[in-house]
């Protein structure tokens, strides 16, 4: 049977790079969110959200996960889940119903999430407190995604090649991922 793993993660987990690299060893089919909404929107993947706005990038962003849920892939497959993937409570309740499915989240910690996303850097006071903004986030998306009951790796300062072997591990597939 084919497995279908969904990575989520707060913003700079890894999602991308640790998903790209897994899927490429294991010879998985990856699925990238992002890039699937950007496609959908005819927009650049590293500046949709801007170009088009929140509101229409996670109704596409929707329309992508709906699409996929519904058709889910017949080979093994990872899903790159945008970190904002899974904010829409209907997204969210589909996937917790799916058999077969699993959710890994990559577990990052805040100065981690920080320097990943450039705030750890001098800034204008007129950008307010973005740490406490990421900190309140990151808590309510990780409470959120309790009902999926998901695998949780620490990736926290990991080269990338110990990340994706602790996710291998992780999924039962240490034996099969060279590292």
């Amino acid at each position: 049977m084919n497995r279908i793993v969904f990575l989520v993660g707060l913003p700079g987990s890894g999602k991308s790079t640790i998903g790209a690299a897994l899927a490429k060893e294991l010879g998985w089919k990856l699925v990238a969110t992002d890039r699937e909404v950007a496609a959908k929107l005819q927009v650049a993947a590293d500046s949709a959200l801007l170009t088009v706005g929140e509101e229409r990038y996670r109704e596409a962003e929707r329309e992508v996960l709906r699409d996929l849920l519904r058709d889910l892939p017949r080979e093994n497959t990872l899903v790159d889940c945008g970190s904002g993937a899974l904010d829409n409570p209907q997204t969210l309740s589909e996937l917790q119903g799916l058999p077969g499915v699993e959710v890994l989240e990559l577990v990052i910690d805040l100065s981690t999430m920080a320097d990943r996303a450039g705030l750890n850097r001098p800034r204008s006071l007129g950008l307010g407190m973005p740490r406490a903004w990421l900190r309140q986030m990151g808590q309510q998306r990780r409470q959120r995604w309790q009902v999926l009951d998901p695998l949780t790796v620490e990736v926290s300062d990991l080269p990338k090649a110990e990340a994706v072997q602790k996710v291998a591990e992780a999924l039962g597939l240490g034996d099969k991922s060279t590292g």
